[in-house]
């Protein structure tokens, strides 16, 4: 097993018998801390052995989630260029999950731009693309069936309006940032530099 050098918490084993076999398996999770406020990945490695399994198969995945310090270096990179073009825009950030990071609403921002933002940073952390007219699988909607998706996925979770990017590192999503407030031009603009601020991209295929 190889691991980067560093200071790891969170330090733990599991061990789980399975059944009346009398096997085990021990899980451990290492969680190192990385240093610098720029860094805005932290990476999460958690390591599955397996003993006397059939197969060895690994139950648990190497993961990378979006930092505080990520978020906040996308957020001021969203308001300082929205504040540059004039605008009041409302930006959220989540995590891959959907799960709120940062949200915040600059001076002069209507409020109902403070749920867009929200939705279109869930759309694009779940579709992880950007929001567009184009459903989970990369396909072209029609307006009859972007209304239709976005009932049946819910308001607060898809919309076809611009805005939306995902936070793509190494293939893997690890979070959405949504922009409302401006036109739909600068949105999108504004939401898609914000990422590539921190080094991530957008792109996870070619769809």
């Amino acid at each position: 097993m190889e691991m980067a050098c560093g200071h790891f918490h969170n330090i733990k084993l599991n061990l789980h018998c399975c059944g009346s076999s009398g096997q085990f398996t021990s899980a451990l999770y290492f969680a190192p801390l990385l240093s610098g406020e720029g860094e805005g990945v932290r990476v999460e490695r958690r390591y599955t052995v397996t003993h006397n399994s059939i197969g060895g198969q690994m139950y648990v995945r190497n993961s990378k989630s979006l930092t505080l310090a990520g978020a906040k270096k996308m957020m001021e990179t969203a308001t300082a260029n929205a504040e540059r073009a004039g605008f009041a825009v409302a930006v959220s950030i989540v995590d891959a999950g959907g799960h709120a990071i940062l949200v915040q609403r600059m001076d002069g921002g209507r409020f109902h731009t403070l749920h867009s933002s929200t939705t279109k940073a869930v759309c694009a952390a779940s579709n992880k693309r950007p929001t567009t007219m184009k459903g989970a699988a990369g396909q072209s909607l029609d307006t009859m069936h972007a209304l239709g998706l976005a009932l049946a996925a819910g308001a607060d979770r898809w919309t076809a309006m611009e805005g939306g990017y995902p936070v793509i590192v190494d293939g893997e999503c690890i979070g959405g940032i949504g922009v409302s407030g401006a036109n739909w031009e600068l949105d999108d603009q504004l939401a898609r530099e914000a990422v590539e601020a921190i080094g991530a991209t957008w792109k996870i295929d070619k769809a």
